[in-house]
């Protein structure tokens, strides 16, 4: 399928009034690409002249030259031709996400609302159109754990901690390893509070650890700010800290 391109030529003053130019596609050898065209050109003024054409070749790379009829060999302008510039660009953008359901602009889409629901655009919507909240004793954004004295956290009620630690980077396979989340008061090595966690997934990408608390556990843990360790003993004997996290305790009234 043939496409149409226009071609700007400045060829001087001195080539003002030509009415014998002629174009010839070449390939990127230089040879010539059928015949030389005479039709198309429309002098702009003062030896500037433009030429419109609608009948190059899929696919065609190399470019056009041209010249007076009455000098063949006197190249006196070129122009390359790519598929890159022309040919494979042939169709407005706005016209191509239509076609795929999208408006012509996506940045202007009212968000959250124009856009399905759990895609990258709905998720950018919930975060500008409301404060943040999250339920759970960890901050999804900053990652710190806050806690209430004399609170249950257990994963039936959607309040356990959870730690995700993908096998990688440092992470290792937690299968058959004992671990274990110890609270220290911040400016102390003393351990405050411990208790085993749960592996699941392990050994894989879904790795992760979770760690439940009970009322009588997290009463023992005065106002303020800890050092949430955990640890994993692993099955070859190694230990290894897993993660360290900042962790504050609120009382109850606030």
């Amino acid at each position: 399928m043939a496409y149409r391109l226009d071609f700007a030529l400045a060829l001087g003053a001195g080539k003002a009034g030509l009415t014998d130019l002629r174009a010839q596609l070449v390939d990127t050898a230089g040879a010539n690409v059928g015949a030389a065209v005479s039709a198309g050109f429309t002098e702009i003024g003062a030896g500037n002249y433009l030429w419109d054409y609608s009948a190059i070749p899929a696919g065609h790379r190399g470019g056009v030259k041209f010249y007076s009829n009455a000098a063949p060999a006197v190249v006196l302008a070129f122009a390359p031709v790519n598929p890159e510039d022309a040919e494979n660009l042939d169709a407005k953008i706005s016209a191509v996400l239509t076609a795929f359901g999208a408006v012509a602009d996506p940045l202007a889409n009212t968000v959250p609302g124009g856009y399905a629901g759990n895609t990258a655009g709905w998720v950018l919507g919930q975060l500008l159109a409301k404060p943040i909240t999250y339920s759970g004793p960890v901050n999804p954004v900053t990652g710190t754990v806050t806690l209430i004295r004399g609170d249950d956290y257990y994963t039936a009620d959607g309040r356990a901690i959870v730690f995700s630690l993908p096998v990688g980077g440092g992470i290792p396979n937690l299968t058959g390893a004992m671990v274990s989340a110890t609270w220290y008061k911040a400016g102390s090595e003393a351990s405050a509070l411990s208790v085993p966690g749960t592996v699941a997934n392990a050994g894989t990408a879904n790795q992760s650890v979770t760690v439940q608390l009970s009322a009588a556990q997290t009463a023992t843990l005065t106002d303020g700010t800890y050092q949430l360790v955990v640890r994993a003993a692993l099955a070859s004997g190694h230990t290894d800290t897993l993660a360290r996290q900042g962790c504050t305790m609120q009382d109850p009234a606030g």
